[in-house]
Formats: structure tokens, sequence, C-alpha cells
């Protein structure tokens, strides 16, 4: 018996050192469209997940930090924030749910240290996997801990794989991996402090018949109270805010009257835009995401939520 656990012991640690490197070899050699759980070029691109966690490493001491998806990278743009005396920075990421925002803030709640954070939740990603968000961040940010640990919380072969790819292959090793650092792409731009600006306008009339469920999954129910603990015990200020998507979306949603009763029982500061202002279609670059003439206004709303609601912030920002 000893024997057999002693040969199984030695076959399960060689098939794990032989699977590695097989998924080491696949992923430099196959294809890109043979390997869409491992990081490429566009993917890193796209969304510029790579640019904003390689400045993120060197960004401390902030007033506002925003967490959420690409509704969040896309809409709260810090130079609009800088006007009215603010140091922000944007966490946001592609499908990022709450489990991945605990996923950033294990990484960087201490080293930013915010006064206020912004919690944007799209509330048709209360149900998601996290799959998609958990590739993104493991294939641009630095491992370790907490990525391990989000591993074994999603529990999918993909992330797995991707988490093992990129302990062999720095993310941030660009003669490694082979990526151009690039600051634009197809109509969108990185601005420093994590934003991607576009002044794409949508252009189609919205015939799209499916409806968006908002439901809020247990697991990332259990993610949005771990989140609120943590930023209570450190006594940082948190603002939940639904940003815009286009009216006629937002109109087929079901469920949305509990989802905002939901999370306003759990913040006090909570703010559903979608229900303060209906923006036209020209403030949008698609059926989801604001462009820059939207930013604009939606960001003015928010620094007067700000203003009105934590009014110290701006006396702490000028003595700083």
């Amino acid at each position: 018996m000893k024997k057999f656990a002693v040969n199984l012991t030695a076959f399960g640690l060689l098939g794990g050192c032989i699977y590695v490197v097989l998924l080491l070899v696949f992923g430099f050699t196959a294809p890109h469209m043979l390997r869409p759980n491992l990081p490429y070029d566009d993917d890193r691109v796209a969304g510029f997940s790579n640019l904003r966690f390689r400045e993120a490493d060197s960004i401390k001491n902030v007033d506002v930090l925003f967490l959420g998806s690409s509704h969040t990278y896309r809409g709260y743009d810090p130079r609009i924030f800088k006007r009215y005396g603010l140091k922000t920075f944007n966490l946001g990421s592609s499908a990022q749910t709450l489990r991945q925002t605990q996923y950033l803030l294990d990484i960087y709640l201490e080293q930013m240290n915010p006064k206020v954070v912004i919690l944007d939740i799209y509330p048709k990603f209360l149900n998601l996997d996290g799959v998609e968000s958990s590739i993104d961040l493991l294939s641009n940010t630095h491992l370790g801990k907490p990525a391990l640990d989000m591993v074994f919380d999603v529990q999918d072969i993909r992330v797995l794989n991707t988490f093992l790819y990129n302990a062999f292959v720095d993310p941030f090793d660009n003669e490694h991996s082979g990526e151009k650092i690039t600051w634009s792409y197809k109509e969108d731009t990185y601005i420093k402090g994590g934003y991607t600006q576009t002044n794409k306008t949508y252009a189609s009339k919205f015939t799209d018949q499916k409806v968006d469920e908002y439901i809020f999954d247990e697991e990332q129910y259990e993610a949005l109270l771990d989140i609120k603990d943590e930023l209570d015990k450190r006594k940082i200020r948190t603002i939940c805010i639904q940003s815009p998507i286009l009216p006629a979306r937002y109109a087929r949603a079901n469920n949305k009257a509990c989802i905002d009763s939901t999370l306003r029982s759990h913040f006090s500061l909570y703010y559903n835009y979608n229900e303060v202002n209906r923006l036209s279609e020209e403030c949008f670059s698609d059926d989801q995401h604001l462009n820059q003439k939207g930013v604009g206004i939606f960001n003015n709303f928010v620094a007067s939520v700000l203003q009105e609601q934590i009014p110290d912030l701006y006396a702490e920002a000028k003595d700083d």
C-alpha cells in the first residue's frame, strides 16, 4: 500500500510537470485561434489592461478609486475629476465581477489608500462565472497568493491554464511576450489614470430582442458583503453606482427594482443613473458604453454627488 501511494504521488508529480511543459509549448507555438484561454497580443491590448495595471503599480494615496467592469474604465475619466481637484485612479477591467473586484482590492487597496471607493455595478454581470475577467487579470497582473486564491475560487480549467502559463511567462515582460506597447487600439485611446476614451457614436437602431435578466448570484452577493465589510473596516467611504447604458436596452431588463432595493439596503449612497437621466444615443459608443460626450455628462453628475455627500473630500484634496 505504501509503495502504491509513493508511485501514485510520483506519477502525479510527473504528470503535472508534463502538463505544464506541454502547456508552455502549446502557448508559444499554437495559432491564436487554438489557444482561446491563453493571452495573445490583441487580447492584452483591447481594453488596455496591460497598460492599466503597469501604471497601477506606481499609484499611491488617491482620493477616489473606481472599480468595476468595462463600464468603469470606459465611464470615469480621471481628467474630469482632476478639474475638481481630485486625484483618482480607474481599476476597471473587462467583465469584472465582484469576485474579481475583491482580487484587485487584495492587491491594490493598501497601496492606493483611497479616501472614497466608487463601486460601479452592472447588474447583468451579477450572475457571471468570472472566467473572462479572471483570464484578463491573470494575464495582466503580477501573480501571487491573491491570484492563486482566485484560481481556486473560480475553479475553471481555462483560468488554471492561464495562471500556470503566466507563472512562467511574466505578463510584464514585453520582450518575452512579444507584446508591443500601444496607447491606441482601433477607436480607443488609453488615458493615464486607467481610463479608455472613445469618440465613437452609436449609429445603429437598437433592435436586440433579448431581455437582460438581472440576477444576484449567491457567490457574487457574498463577495459584495465581503467588499463592503473590508471597506467599512478601513473607514473608506463607498458610493455604489449603476452607470448609464442605452435607454432602450435598460428598458428591456428584468428585475431592476429588486437589484436597486438590494444595493440600496447595503449602501447608503447608491445611485442608479439610468433612473436619474435618460441620455440620448449620441452619448453612447454602443448599447452598453458611453462615449466621451456621455462620460462628460455622467462624470459631472458623479462629481456633484461627491461634492454634496462628501464635501470634506475636496477640503482634504486641497490640503494635500
